[in-house]
């Protein structure tokens, strides 16, 4: 089932009659969000208890041994688990409510912890304190990866219910969240709605096995990490800050916006639609406006000596003399210009070069470097290697 209208429906009814429902799914998929959301619309509350965080039964039900009578003899007592208690205490003061005690991730926490809550299920007692009557319960657990599964007894006590993600149902609560939807993510709601869930195809080197345990950690696309990453993409776009991310490499030829996008949403098909479509809106926003009328890149001293050399040879001699900076600053300026040949390109990089990398990147988002120019460069790369201008090369086609 969807988190739509019917399942809230069908919960509430369940609610109603006193069954405990169990949501089943993968994990980040919005279980507890919808939790939260359906106690608010029936005018309650909402207790979440994450099980599998509790490493012990005695974390639930918080039995102690005291010792009584001087220290002569011991008692066993009882200190439920602080989201219980104030559950419960809710559901006293509250007899009007039916509020929520929300038991999360109960199949994914040690064997004993599982048992103790499914006996709070089944007697609604919690060592010596009862459960009130009006106070309702509802679990969720995932039925893949490193999960303890219900037996059949177990699964009797409850409504069972696979829920999955649904794009639209997403769409719908993001718009009406505090943040807003940013354009790109709906874009994304709507082009790739078959990839709200998805993990990234994974590599495994030696290095990511440990025995027979694979150590390895990914980024996952969920409706929980898209809701992040549009709050963060709103942020970001508020304060003015994502031109400059998508401008400055951060590693490798990755950007900082890029290596944002892959942190929230894993390197996965609806992540790169993500980032393909605000470098789309920030192009076009810059085409709006037009380049600056002021160059990123300036002219250097030895350009007009360059230009006006008699021959290739002497060119070549001339440019061989500069420092490989010096060539960096010949070749960005180059680039901007539509009076110059690809040979006055490749003879540049032929004596090697150490480019301004965020300089270059900002003239091309600003529309100042030229297309054919790119060209030249990357088809000229493989006979004079370059890090940096592989990585200006990378993000140009990103750009485009």
């Amino acid at each position: 089932m969807f988190f739509d209208q019917h399942l809230k429906d069908v919960l509430t009814l369940d609610l109603a009659t006193g069954a405990v429902p169990a949501l089943i799914g993968p994990p980040g998929v919005g279980k507890s969000s919808f939790i939260e959301a359906l106690a608010a619309e029936l005018g309650t509350r909402a207790f979440t208890l994450a099980a599998n965080l509790l490493a012990v039964k005695e974390d639930l039900t918080g039995a102690r041994l005291v010792s009584v009578a001087g220290g002569a003899d011991y008692t066993q007592v009882f200190y439920p688990h602080v989201d219980i208690a104030t559950a419960a205490d809710y559901a006293a003061d509250h007899p009007d409510e039916r509020p929520i005690l929300f038991l999360d991730e109960i199949t994914r926490c040690p064997g004993d912890v599982q048992s103790a809550l499914l006996s709070l299920v089944l007697l609604r007692r919690i060592g010596t304190k009862k459960l009130p009557d009006n106070l309702r319960l509802i679990v969720a657990g995932n039925d893949s990866g490193n999960v303890a599964a219900f037996d059949d007894a177990s699964v009797s006590r409850f409504s069972i219910y696979h829920v999955e993600a649904d794009a639209a149902v997403l769409k719908s609560y993001l718009d009406a969240c505090d943040a807003g939807l940013h354009p790109s993510i709906a874009k994304a709601l709507r082009t790739q709605a078959d990839h709200v869930f998805e993990a990234p195809e994974i590599e495994f080197d030696d290095s990511d096995y440990v025995g027979d345990q694979v150590h390895t950690v990914r980024q996952i696309t969920t409706p929980r990490t898209i809701d992040a990453f549009n709050r963060w993409l709103q942020a970001a776009s508020k304060a003015g800050a994502l031109t400059a991310m998508a401008t400055t490499v951060a590693s490798g030829d990755v950007t900082v916006l890029g290596a944002a996008v892959q942190g929230h949403l894993g390197k996965t098909e609806f992540a790169t639609a993500v980032y393909e479509d605000i470098i789309a809106q920030m192009n076009k926003a810059a085409g709006t406006a037009g380049a600056p009328t002021t160059p990123i890149i300036p002219q250097p001293d030895t350009w007009d000596d360059i230009m006006a050399a008699a021959t290739n040879t002497a060119r070549e001699k001339l440019l061989g003399s500069l420092s490989s900076a010096e060539r960096g600053q010949v070749l960005a300026f180059a680039m901007t210009r539509n009076d110059v040949d690809s040979r006055l390109v490749t003879a540049i990089l032929a004596n090697g070069v150490e480019v301004d990398l965020r300089q270059m990147i900002s003239a091309l988002t600003n529309s100042q470097i030229l297309p054919e120019h790119i060209a030249t460069v990357e088809s000229a790369l493989a006979a004079h290697p370059s890090e940096q201008l592989a990585q200006f090369v990378n993000v140009a086609q990103t750009l485009t």
